[in-house]
């Protein structure tokens, strides 16, 4: 054959040439995406005949820049010679005339798919151009083609320009076709490199060793195919995500004189098969002869086998083809000649001949392999899957009579169900499939029912992909829907039997509709496939939105649309958004989406059924890894949030922006290959400071990268009031007003084309405002990608923002003169670099400074419990309604410019034409087809599939399953909260009904079953569930048996006091909003989140390809590390874990772990275990393990009927139990397994903690949406994040609170100078004629603004009296006081991360408790313990009262109780100090006399706080009777102060006060001194005393030096005579309570006592008149001890003074017999 020569007169000219433009469709099928690449294939498909009948081996496809396509081949090249009859040169002949070509005479082509001729002339038909180049003789020739429109309009197509000539010489030989698809047929579709590259990968697997090569020049992208394997490795890549049976496919050739057939084929442990077979190259999707020939074969074969080798035993029947076939994929390749394929489109063989020689050939080689010994076994494996198919088959035999019963369609399985037509033409009848009861009401009321039946799905059906075939069957939903197409099912499917022409799916248009549509089509496909190949499957497309006005209506089916429609419609225009079926009313869902004349459906169809086969295997099956892969690769997850966007803008305070204190480029690196945000924290040093203007993400870990540039200035007006109540289109109208002078700059923004994003200001009615944005001309670009000059400076260039999102956003004004905006720019700079250079002067002063900022940001927190107001409404007005609905136009309704008003409108007419013109055009294009004037768009099954899930992928992963890792929230849990703030259920209001906050929430902002946000307000209260809990329930919320809460009308909920940290602020525009599911309110992105809840609270939840599972963490330490993090940006993991110990879960538990630990918080997944907490208990001669922790979110219940069971099937190791019970209570858990005599403990828990989930695995996966994507992180990477966030929100509270001070201010100083000139202003008032001329006249007169006229026109008064006066003076002058400290704050990172530590360290200090889970100290072996000798991990106060006595208090019941003291109070009740400490640590107990008791915490018994406690006698008897204790300090290597009463002062370090006695001395004091103060060292901090008589030294901690245990110390303070020291200690604190022996008190700015040397007598600190000082302590509560009662002393509400000399107030009358500190 190779040898034979190839010339013009071997083509055979059948007939004429016919008129394909006219009906392109005979010829490809369709005008869409479909025949649009079929012309490229027809093309391909030529080459592919040259190469597979032996000449050549290469094809290249090339995507040309200009939208035509190249073909190349090393083939013989198409006959240059002139064709005998015709008279003109075979390409001329195959290109111009159909049916001619070389197929046609069977000595040239042996087996021909593509066709010289018939595609060849067809795409040369439908080409606006066509270029051929053949290399052939050692020449090259070439011809062009070209199709035109004469001067009478006649269409010419494929018409040679010139004849073909000869244009050089080649070496090669082959064809390269290139063209040009005609716009005018096609429209302006391009090429698809993903749709060529799978059918090129085919096409190399069909035709063994064939090399495709691919290259698209607009992408770049390129990709190769080349397959020695053949069909084989076509096999393996099917199966790739599956688990295979047997490594190698079984192949196979075999050839007669009629065709060549190939095999192969391989098993998979899946439930369906998946036979894929072609003809010369032209896959057959509906089968035909050559499959049915093989199928026969193939059940032959292995019954053969199975009866020779005794498999199937002789009474057994034989087995089905079906049970052969489950788990195989097959390749069938068969050439052959005379191909006659059924239908139109290629894809069922009809050639009765083939089923014969197919049937011969497998029965012949397939035996021949089985006959090999070499292949037993794996014959054995196909064998035993197959009885093991026809056992399920068997079993479900009962269902599958259900579906071929041949019954109306009121039998007794449809009653109820299907709403069934009236006509018996099956051509006519149409069946919806329709999600939801509800949807399905509708869709009952609203068709006609003559020919369209209804048929709702009540749940969501099975995914057939997981399922075997009778768990298929046992799913309602599927066996309701083969009942309705009365088909039959799997091998028993007769297509013949269909009752209805259409199965339309109609989901709703949202993403669970989506995955419904993907459900549906994978059981369509994998049991009742021919439905989808014959054309009979469609999906119905609901609308998304309907516009609308008086005089226009339009329904919009995409996102993508509603822009156009907006624009269409004009003004007044409403939008009616649909989220889903049941929201149209019926007359709605038949004009929209059921009338076959104004319909859109979509055809499903199977073009690739290999490639859908995968899909589905991906997207559908089991393959994990290969699931997350495909939608890592195709979904977006790259939908940037809120907060990024804010970062990439930058924002500013004044010119400063956000990135202020240093840029240094190696700063902002990733750490461990995740994101750290450190750019957003500090350096170790000050770098020099350099503008930014923008931030990019690079690269996969969205690596910050900076880009310096010129900022612009930006003045941001805010008017509290409207703050949020400011409709979109008031702001736009201030932003015109400022920004255009006169009506001709108003009427530019309209009709100004260049620039285009002012003129889609003007006609998109829906468009947004933006806050604090930076424009930039880079925004605008010239064709040499410059930034292009704008030629009016008072327009401003909006940046877009997210399509849609109306926000109330405040005024934005840019500075019109360039040169002045550099001069304030300079000026304000130098403000802020002289705030920063003041405090780098002088240190002290700094961080004094420093200390008054955060003082006064901590004072002015919210008060407790207090909700802000947010007005979240979206009210929009019209000039035709007043309602909730989208703003239409930019410019008020009363606008007195009508000129422009007619050039709007104008517009928008020319817009709606050109939209009316382009769909009509789009429907005659050929995209859409059909009877009865229906739409109807053909879709690959593969195209439907991606574009069905991985939309569902999205909405799953970014807007229900994952937590975002600033609140640490999912969306429902987020809005139950906000629900409930807005209905005000603090803490200390009373409770309200569930069912209302569950209504609030659903109602406004989560439109979804009322049970799933229940459940999640139910887990938010779950004390065992979360660490720390975020709704109080009241009444049943579940427990930890697994009981379910009960009903929502029954129980009752508010927020936590811990709830509220994450809220806090929320008024402040700390965060971004965003619109409700119906655009009526807005909601938060993110809530503020005070506290790292990600962590502490964790979370779970699993989506499509990836999942999340996040442990809760000890609150405490989780604060202490991002503190630790603040405090030094470079902290290693190895540290940190010292800081955050690991997860610490509500449950308890025993922690093992390992590596585990370490992985999951450099990675983000490890794993860990949990074992329960198990001790023994003594009942005699018999034992008891008692269960008092469990592993997290472990039933108890559930685990104790596990245990039961256990013991019942293992008697011989577990009949040692004799009982098993739960003895829970109030108390706590206590779950007993009771044991015989003399049972091995040990080893019966060691099988509990083995076989049951006593002991449990935890799969550590800290995913979370961060920067807009779901990410990967480790510990490191949310705390970096978080932190980034935090100090994000102080930035924009600072802001806020700002602007508010700053107006404020600017209200009062014109108030001031209204009461400094109030006759003059009286009189501007009485002498105008209304009020519009007094404001005039009032700001002419003092130059005031038009608030501060205004305020003084509504000024009282009262406001004149000299009260009055003075107070808005003070008001002023605090307000000067809070924008200086705003404004230091805002220049600095430095104070914004202080801001942030200082507030996180008050949310640890009010809510932190003791962790519950430890880790095990045996390394995982079982260690029992008696239930006394069980380690108690509850943490304790030992706390010294007044008294002189010891208390040792658990800390969860010392928490609840309020510490006060009454008349009926003693010294016991009087807490002076505190020290948390475990049950087993072991403390220093510190005497007055200079000894220490070392004890244990454990050997101190437990007690109330009100009880009386115990002395140091009581606890050791070798104390002496009279010692009192005076501190309780931890272990510690660092060093201790004591100090005395005689003024004595002694360092040392911690090690030398750690000996091995249990009593003994640490410092010698004299009989006349006793110590009263004993400090753990805190670095940089001075020492303080304070004497009787009224003197203070203090001094630097250098001056004293350490020494060693037995030594007596130096003298601290020189004292006079009579005089002893009342208080001593480190001076941490501003200021110090002084009371003295007669009742007065004070309290002292330490800043009035200086520093000075050791050893002085120091300075006078108060004035004593007679009396002396009786008590000194900087603590916030002190208690007066006045004999018969005490009075308690709040140091905060004390007023400071700098006097040193005043005696303070007297605040009791009478002896003061004592006083002391006061621990709550």
């Amino acid at each position: 054959m190779a040898d034979k020569k190839y010339e013009s007169k071997d083509i055979v000219v059948l007939e004429g040439l016919d008129a394909v433009r006219l009906r392109p469709g005979m010829y490809i099928g369709t005008t869409s995406a479909r025949g649009f690449h079929h012309i490229l294939w027809e093309i391909v498909d030529n080459s592919i005949d040259e190469i597979s009948n032996g000449f050549g081996d290469t094809i290249k496809i090339i995507l040309n820049k200009d939208g035509s396509a190249t073909v190349e081949d090393n083939g013989r090249g198409i006959p240059v010679d002139m064709h005998p009859t015709l008279k003109k040169s075979g390409v001329e002949v195959v290109y111009t005339t159909l049916h001619a070509g070389g197929k046609f005479n069977n000595e040239n082509y042996k087996y021909s798919g593509g066709l010289h001729g018939v595609g060849a002339s067809v795409t040369n038909a439908l080409s606006k151009w066509c270029k051929v180049t053949v290399n052939k003789n050692g020449k090259k020739y070439f011809i062009e083609f070209h199709s035109y429109e004469d001067e009478k309009g006649k269409m010419h197509s494929g018409v040679p320009v010139a004849p073909l000539k000869e244009i050089g010489t080649s070496k090669t030989t082959g064809t390269s076709v290139t063209f040009l698809p005609d716009p005018k047929v096609f429209g302006d579709q391009k090429f698809s490199f993903e749709a060529i590259s799978r059918r090129a990968r085919e096409l190399a697997f069909l035709n063994k060793g064939l090399k495709i090569e691919l290259y698209d020049e607009n992408t770049g992208e390129d990709e190769k195919f080349h397959y020695e394997g053949g069909i084989s490795d076509f096999a393996l890549y099917l199966v790739e995500n599956k688990n295979c049976l047997f490594k190698k496919p079984i192949y196979f050739t075999a050839e007669n004189k009629v065709l060549f057939l190939e095999v192969s084929f391989i098993y998979t442990d899946s439930y369906t098969e998946n036979t894929f077979s072609f003809v010369n190259n032209i896959p057959t999707t509906e089968g035909g002869m050559h499959e049915t020939g093989f199928k026969n074969a193939f059940t032959k074969a292995f019954n053969n086998y199975a009866r020779a080798n005794n498999f199937l035993k002789e009474k057994e029947p034989n087995l089905l083809g079906e049970d052969f076939r489950e788990g195989i994929t097959v390749i069938i390749n068969v050439k052959m000649n005379n191909v006659q394929f059924e239908g139109q489109t290629k894809t069922k063989l009809g050639n009765l001949e083939a089923k014969t020689e197919v049937e011969n050939l497998t029965l012949q080689e397939l035996t021949k392999i089985l006959d090999d010994k070499k292949n037993s076994t794996i014959a054995e494996i196909i064998i035993n899957k197959a009885k093991q198919a026809a056992k399920v088959r068997l079993a479900a035999k009962k269902a599958k009579e259900l579906t071929r019963a041949k019954a109306n369609a009121e039998n007794f399985n449809l009653v109820g169900k299907l709403a069934s037509c009236t006509s018996r033409n099956r051509e006519k009848s149409e069946l919806f499939i329709v999600e939801g009861d509800s949807a399905g009401g509708s869709a009952k009321q609203g068709r006609d029912r003559s020919f369209q039946a209804i048929l709702p799905l009540r749940g969501k059906p099975l995914n057939a992909e997981k399922k075997r075939v009778d768990q298929v069957l046992a799913n309602e939903e599927i066996r309701t829907i083969i009942s309705a197409l009365d088909t039959g099912f799997g091998e028993d499917f007769d297509l013949s039997s269909l009752r209805y022409n259409k199965v339309i799916i109609l989901s709703d248009a949202d993403q669970d509709g989506a995955h419904i549509r993907a459900i549906l089509l994978t059981f369509f496909f994998r049991y009742m496939r021919p439905l989808i190949t014959d054309g009979h499957v469609f999906i119905g497309l609901p609308p998304l939105y309907k516009v609308y006005k008086k005089d226009y209506e339009k329904y919009v089916y995409s996102d993508a649309e509603l822009a156009d429609a907006v624009k269409s419609a004009g003004k007044g225009y409403m939008i009616q958004r649909y989220k889903g079926l049941g929201e149209m009313n019926p007359e709605q869902l038949w004009e929209t989406t059921m009338d076959p004349n104004k319909r859109t459906l979509i055809q499903v169809t199977i073009e690739d059924a290999a490639e859908a086969e995968k899909l589905i295997t991906t997207l559908m099956g089991d393959a994990i890894e290969e699931r997350k892969i495909y939608i890592s690769e195709h979904a977006n997850f790259d939908k940037e949030d809120n907060f990024m966007k804010e970062y990439k803008k930058i924002w500013f305070w004044g010119n400063m922006d956000f990135f202020d204190d240093e840029k240094d480029e190696n700063y902002y690196k990733p750490i461990d290959g995740q994101m750290r945000y450190d750019e957003l924290l500090l350096p170790e040093e000050e770098k020099e400071e350099e503008k930014v203007d923008n931030v990019v993400l690079d690269g996969q870990l969205d690596i910050w990268s900076i880009k310096p540039q010129k900022e612009k200035k930006v003045e941001t007006k805010i008017n509290e009031k409207e703050k949020f109540e400011k409709t979109n289109k008031e702001i736009d109208i201030d932003k015109k007003l400022e920004k255009t002078k006169d009506e001709q700059e108003v009427k530019n923004l309209v009709e100004n084309e260049k620039v285009d994003k002012n003129i889609e200001k003007t006609q998109n009615f829906k468009e947004k405002t933006v806050k604090n944005d930076v424009f930039s001309n880079e925004n605008l670009k010239n064709e040499e990608g410059q930034p292009e000059k704008n030629s009016n400076q008072n327009e401003e260039v909006y940046e877009e923002s997210n399509d849609y999102e109306l926000e109330n956003e405040d005024d934005l004004t840019i500075s019109e003169n360039d040169d002045e905006f550099e001069e304030n720019e300079f000026l304000e700079e130098e403000n802020a670099n002289d705030i920063l250079n003041s405090t780098n002067e002088n240190d002290e002063d700094y961080e004094v400074e420093n200390n008054e900022i955060l003082q006064n940001i901590k004072s002015e927190q919210s008060e407790k419990y207090k909700l802000p107001k947010i007005n979240n409404r979206v009210s929009f007005k019209n000039d035709d309604y007043e309602s909730e609905i989208y703003e239409d136009d930019d410019f008020d309704e009363e606008t007195e410019n009508e000129e422009e008003i007619d050039v709007e409108e104008k517009a928008m007419e020319e817009n709606r034409e050109e939209l009316e013109n382009k769909e009509t055009e789009n429907k005659n294009s050929g995209g859409y087809y059909g009877d009865g004037g229906s739409g109807i768009i053909m879709k690959e099954l593969s195209d439907v599939l991606h574009d069905s899930m991985i939309p569902y992928t999205e909405h799953v992963v970014m807007d229900r399953a994952l937590p975002r890792v600033e609140d640490g929230l999912k969306p429902v849990q987020r809005r139950i909260l906000y629900s409930m703030m807005e209905l005000g259920l603090t803490p200390d209001k009373p409770y309200r009904k569930s069912a209302r906050i569950v209504g609030d929430c659903m109602g406004k902002y989560h439109p979804h079953g009322d049970s799933s946000v229940y459940d999640a307000m139910v887990r938010l209260s779950q004390d065992f569930v979360l660490r720390a809990p975020l709704v109080d329930g009241h009444g049943n919320f579940g427990s930890i048996d697994g009981d379910s809460a009960a009903a929502m009308r029954y129980t009752e909920a508010r927020m936590t006091p811990l709830a509220l940290e994450l809220l806090r602020d929320l008024e402040k525009d700390t965060v971004r909003w965003s619109l409700n599911f119906d655009d009526t309110l807005k909601e938060p992105d993110v809530l503020p989140g005070r506290f790292p809840n990600l962590l502490v609270n964790g979370a779970s939840g699993i989506a499509v390809g990836v999942a999340t599972n996040i442990p809760p963490h000890n609150l405490g330490e989780v604060i202490d590390g991002v503190v630790a993090y603040i405090n030094n940006p470079n902290i290693t993991l190895k540290e940190m874990m010292k800081i955050i110990k690991g997860p610490d879960f509500p449950t308890g538990g025993e922690l093992i772990l390992g590596d585990g630990l370490k992985s999951a918080y450099e990675t983000g997944k490890g794993k860990i275990t949990i074992r329960a907490k198990v001790g023994v208990e003594q009942n005699g001669d018999k034992q008891s393990l008692v269960i008092t922790e469990l592993p997290y979110q472990v039933n108890k219940a559930l685990l104790l009927q596990k245990i039961a069971e256990l013991k019942e099937k293992n008697k011989d190791k577990l009949a040692d139990i004799s009982e098993i019970r739960d003895e829970s209570d109030r108390s706590g858990m206590r779950a007993v397994i009771r044991l015989k005599k003399d049972a091995n403990a040990k080893k019966i828990l060691g099988i509990l903690f083995q076989n049951t989930n006593m002991q449990v695995s935890y799969a550590i996966n800290m995913v979370a949406i961060a920067g807009g994507k779901p990410r990967l992180m480790g510990l490191m990477d949310i705390i970096s994040y978080y932190t980034a966030f935090q100090r994000d929100v102080i930035v924009r509270r600072t802001k806020y609170d700002l602007e508010i001070a700053k107006d404020r201010a600017h209200i009062v100083e014109g108030l001031l100078i209204a009461i400094k000139n109030i006759d003059a202003v009286i009189k501007i008032i009485k002498t105008s004629a209304n009020v519009t001329e007094a404001k005039q006249r009032l700001r002419s007169k003092f130059s005031l603004s038009e608030k501060q006229a205004q305020a003084i026109l509504d000024m009282r008064l009262a406001r004149l009296v000299n009260l009055e006066v003075t107070k808005l003076q003070a008001e002023l002058k605090e307000l000067k006081e809070k924008i200086k400290n705003y404004e230091a704050i805002l220049a600095s990172k430095k104070l914004q991360l202080e801001v942030v530590k200082t507030e996180i360290l008050e949310i640890k200090k009010k809510f932190s408790n003791p962790r519950r889970s430890f880790e095990s100290k045996n390394n995982g072996e079982i260690v029992l313990k008696k239930m006394e000798e069980v380690e108690d991990t509850k943490d304790y106060f030992l706390v010294l009262s007044a008294g002189k006595t010891i208390k040792k208090v658990n800390m969860t019941n010392y928490s609840k109780t309020v510490k006060t003291v009454s008349d009926g109070s003693t010294l016991f009740d009087v807490i002076t100090s505190k020290t948390r400490v475990k049950a087993n640590d072991p403390v220093l107990i510190i005497t007055e006399k200079g000894n220490c008791l070392k004890i244990n915490a454990s050997q101190i018994p437990e007690c109330k706080w009100k009880d009386k406690g115990f002395t140091l006698k009581q606890l050791d008897k070798n104390v002496d009777i009279m010692e009192s204790p005076v501190a309780i300090l931890p272990l510690t290597t660092s060093e201790i102060i004591l100090m005395t009463s005689q003024g004595i002062i002694k360092r040392m370090s911690g090690n030398d006060a750690i000996i091995t006695k249990s009593y003994y001395q640490i410092m010698k004091v004299a009989d006349d001194d006793k110590i009263i103060s004993c400090e753990l060292d805190e670095k940089g901090r001075s020492i303080l005393m304070l004497t009787k008589h009224g003197f203070a030294v203090n001094f630097e901690k250098s001056e004293v030096p350490v020494q060693g245990r037995v030594s007596g110390g130096v003298k601290g303070v020189n004292l006079e005579d009579k005089d002893s020291v009342i208080y001593a200690g480190q001076n941490k604190s501003d200021s110090i309570l002084i009371i003295t022996d007669n009742g007065y008190v004070k309290r002292l700015s330490l800043n009035e006592i200086p520093m000075c040397a050791r050893y002085r007598k120091g300075v006078k600190y108060i004035n004593l008149n007679n009396s002396f000082v009786i008590y000194a302590e900087t603590s916030e509560k002190s208690v007066i001890d006045l004999g018969l009662k005490f009075k308690l002393i709040e140091t905060k509400k004390m007023k400071v003074t700098n006097n040193r000399l005043s005696p303070g107030t007297q605040e009791v009358k009478g002896k003061v017999l004592g006083a002391y500190n006061f621990e709550d």
